[in-house]
């Protein structure tokens, strides 16, 4: 089950309709009484969470709970947990294994309903999908691309890459580069890197990346 904790009815209503939800997804509320302890109420209502969507100020009665403290006991019980806000960055990280991740409320609900049927189809909770659309893989693909040709600003494209710069150049790709299906192209990319050679140039970099995009499209 997928469940939203929304607090401003009137901004979802714009970009997503509840009444067409999958019953796979459920708009919930979070009262956890005084007399319950935290793990003991989600244990009793939330304990088939495969996913937590989250408004960032959504009013917690009990104020003896933080969204700091709901957050970490769905990531102790590996349940993905995703903070939307309309002033927030779409990005996703893992902790233990788990995925977290901040996104934007519009864009979150423009994404919902390729979210949900996902999961209906093939039980799969893909959290780049909620945050970025159906081009999410290539959205990561840029964004790793980006992140090397920032950390190489100083270098003219024919410019022969260091050893080091290539050492440097994996430790920025091993953890950007997160979704399980680009694994294989992270596995070749590095792999290439790797090479006992010394004429890799940052447009052999870029050539390596356009045929990684290539095969995502």
């Amino acid at each position: 089950m997928i469940y939203l904790f929304e607090d401003r009815k009137g901004r979802m209503g714009k970009f997503f309709s509840i009444n067409s939800a999958s019953k796979l997804f459920i708009e919930a509320n979070f009262n956890c009484p005084e007399t319950i302890g935290l793990s003991e109420y989600i244990s009793n209502n939330f304990s088939d969470a495969k996913a937590i969507l989250f408004h960032s100020s959504y009013e917690i009665a009990n104020k003896n709970i933080t969204k700091e403290n709901i957050r970490q006991e769905f990531i102790n019980r590996q349940t993905p947990f995703i903070l939307f806000s309309g002033g927030l960055q779409n990005n996703y990280f893992f902790t233990s294994g788990t995925v977290q991740a901040n996104v934007n409320s519009g864009t979150m609900y423009r994404n919902l309903r390729l979210f949900i049927e996902e999961f209906e189809n093939e039980e799969n909770i893909n959290v780049p999908l909620l945050l970025f659309g159906k081009k999410y893989l290539m959205n990561e693909i840029l964004s790793v691309q980006r992140l090397v040709i920032a950390y190489l600003s100083n270098k003219s494209s024919d410019d022969f890459l260091s050893n080091n710069e290539l050492m440097n150049i994996k430790r920025l790709i091993k953890p950007a580069m997160n979704d399980p299906q680009l694994n294989e192209a992270k596995e070749n990319l590095i792999s290439y890197l790797s090479q006992k050679k010394c004429d890799i140039t940052l447009s052999d970099i870029e050539s390596e990346f356009h045929k990684i995009s290539k095969n995502h499209l």
